[in-house]
Parts: structure tokens; sequence; C-alpha cells
């Protein structure tokens, strides 16, 4: 029969799915937790800290050096998943980011994950049912125009990408309900993961996302 799946977590968005069993097949997932609230700290270069002044609230200084590799992340020139990359290739083409078997494609602003295998052996967030599999999932399609994507940490069910409104993590899963939540909703942001770190351009500043 068809099943109404829901997990709660304090300080979490509800996590739902609308689960297919059918006889001698196993139905399976994985709920996805992304907090209702992150710590977002700035990151500035610590020459500019207030004299006299020890710490201050939702700010790290930062060496010279640090502020630099950051800025590094977001230059075209050394990055493989940047915007202009993204514009220009095809859902044909090489992915914006991998992760095992899963790849993330943006073709005509449009940002898809598909796996690199046989439908018969896809994980079961690309299967409508347990024995009715497909070979690409749909994260975000027509509404707006996709211009940078990753996996979240590596994750392969959790999308985070940026679009002309701001930042947004997405659950990759062909079932529904699918999660979807606005990280940063700020236009013109941009996001970049190095290591265990999200950083946020916002302008000219860059801020860290604590909380995952």
């Amino acid at each position: 029969g068809i099943y109404n799946i829901s997990v709660e977590r304090d300080g979490y968005y509800p996590w739902q799915k609308v689960l297919t069993v059918e006889p001698s097949y196993v139905s399976d997932a994985r709920a996805i937790f992304i907090p209702q609230e992150l710590e977002k700290t700035e990151l500035v270069l610590s020459a500019l800290k207030p004299k006299g002044a020890t710490t201050t609230p939702g700010t790290d200084y930062i060496a010279k050096n640090d502020l630099t590799a950051y800025t590094a992340l977001f230059t075209p020139a050394t990055t493989s998943a940047t915007a202009t990359l993204a514009a220009t290739v095809s859902a044909t083409a090489t992915p914006v980011a991998e992760s095992g078997p899963i790849g993330l494609f943006i073709d005509k602003g449009n940002l898809t994950a598909k796996f690199d295998g046989a439908t018969s052996t896809a994980p079961s967030n690309f299967c409508l049912t347990p024995t009715r599999c497909v070979g690409s999932v749909p994260i975000e399609k027509g509404s707006e125009t996709v211009k940078n994507a990753n996996f979240l940490f590596g994750n392969r069910s959790i999308a985070i990408y940026t679009t002309e409104s701001g930042v947004y993590v997405a659950e990759i899963d062909i079932r529904s309900p699918k999660l979807l939540v606005p990280i940063y909703q700020v236009r013109g942001a941009d996001f970049r993961l190095d290591g265990n770190e999200l950083i946020i351009k916002d302008g000219k500043k860059y801020y860290r996302l604590d909380g995952f």
C-alpha cells in the first residue's frame, strides 16, 4: 500500500515522504534534517579588528592569507563548478559535481541529478516504487535559473545550489514531497564548500554558515 511518513525533530524542518510498499520488496528512505536556524559568521580581516576588542559577536577575524583563500574559491579560473561553466554545459556534458555514481547537471538553468548506471541498481531515492526506478531526478526546473550546484558536504541525497534569489538546499529524491529550504535568501549571493565549511559570498562580504 501507500504510506505517508513524517519525521520531526526540534529545531529542524519536518521531513515527509510518501512511500509505496510492494510484496517481497523493501521500501526505504532516509530522513533529512536541515536546521531551521543557521549561525552566520562574517569573516573579516584581522587587521580591521577594533583596537582593544577581543571578540565580536557574529564576526570571525581571520588572517590575510585565509581571506585570500576564500576569495580564490569564488574566482572562476580556480573552480570547476562556476556559473560560467554551468551556463554552457548541456545535460549530457560533464557534471558540475559528482559523488560516486551520481552527478549534478545544469542545463539551461535547470538542475538535475543523474544516476550513472542501470536503473535496476539505482538507489531508493531514484525509485518511485521499489520496482520502478528512473535515471534522473529533477531538483530545480523552470521557476528559477540555477547558476552553481554541489552536494552538501558530499551527501548524495542533498543538493545545495544558487539561483538569482539566493542559496538553497534541496533533497534529491524522485518521491514526494521533497524537502526544499532557502538557507541564504539574498539576491546575488553565492556559496562554496571548503572542506567542512560552507562559505557564502554576499556582495563583497564573506560569511560562514554553521549548524548542519
